[in-house]
């Protein structure tokens, strides 16, 4: 695995056979590089559909806590699961930050609605207790949520969801698909409409071929669930993100930005399914990627950091 491609070798080679089997072009955002270990492993499970929460960036400093009167040191793995903000205020880098709290908040809206616990205290790590209580998915009755608070777990602080046949799992980033275009139709782009876990849910329209099973094969091929939902271009106008491309004649590139990803989609004459948001390409600041939006202002993120 690398930061090159954001996913698995391994997985690289299975979103170039279904592209070759399929005859379409697969477009994939590079998830968290952290969240890269946790694939496939019992008590993990990719982000579904109705979490929009982001994987934290960094594990935070050993702690010193007092266990049977003596004070002992404890180390927390959460990096490249997804973390609660008010339990590790240091689990996103700066560039990300604002971006992950509001998705922690727009998630929890979900997942939580009305019934939200009353934030504890960071320093006081028996002050989360309420939110290790396995509670319903407002969004979608087939799911549990909770926090794991217990102080002495390597993962205290990051969210467990279960459902019918997934015991309690930490959650990782997930295999976001950018697009999903059919050679020698690349300006047609449709989509479905529908929900998903209670939420809404688009899905890109194949004039020859079906995505659902361009899904489930991707999912087969890698042995773990990371391709949870619907594309991003059907819905939504360019983000940041790197993104890698696989060719059905086994090739693949990284678009590395978002002026890389609008040019290439406006060299293939292809529109996203979205009002037009932040026009890179024409963004000056971004020209050498050294303004303040630049891959190289302070506080930008490496490719492993996203997801």
């Amino acid at each position: 695995m690398g930061t090159s491609t954001g996913m698995r070798g391994k997985d690289l080679q299975k979103f170039l056979m279904v592209a070759r089997d399929q005859n379409v072009i697969l477009l994939v955002r590079h998830t968290n590089e952290d969240s890269l270990v946790y694939v496939g492993k019992p008590g993990y499970y990719a982000k579904p559909a109705l979490l929009k929460a982001k994987t934290a960036d960094l594990d935070p400093p050993a702690v010193t806590r007092s266990v049977a009167g003596r004070m002992v040191a404890q180390s927390y793995r959460i990096a490249g699961l997804v973390v609660h903000p008010g339990m590790h205020p240091g689990a996103y880098k700066p560039a990300k930050l604002a971006k992950a709290l509001q998705a922690w908040e727009d998630g929890m809206k979900l997942l939580a609605g009305a019934n939200l616990p009353a934030a504890g205290d960071p320093l006081k790590l028996e002050s989360w207790a309420a939110w290790g209580v396995g509670r319903v998915a407002t969004c979608s009755s087939d799911w549990r949520w909770r926090v794991d608070v217990d102080p002495a777990s390597s993962h205290f602080g990051c969210l467990q969801l279960m459902r019918a046949g997934l015991d309690w799992a930490y959650i990782h980033g997930d295999y976001d698909l950018k697009d999903v275009i059919v050679p020698g139709r690349e300006t047609l782009n449709q989509r479905a409409e529908g929900k998903l876990h209670g939420v809404k849910n688009y899905t890109p329209v194949l004039e020859r071929g079906n995505f659902e099973r361009v899904r489930e094969q991707l999912n087969q091929l890698i042995g773990a669930d990371m391709v949870q939902h619907g594309a991003e271009a059907q819905f939504a106008w360019h983000g940041d993100e790197p993104i890698t491309v696989a060719f059905p004649n086994w090739t693949f590139v990284v678009l590395n930005d978002a002026v890389t990803v609008q040019r290439w989609y406006e060299q293939l004459n292809r529109s996203v399914l979205a009002t037009k948001g932040h026009d890179y390409a024409a963004d000056r600041s971004r020209m050498f990627h050294f303004g303040p939006q630049g891959m190289f202002a302070p506080g930008a993120l490496p490719f492993a950091s996203w997801g």
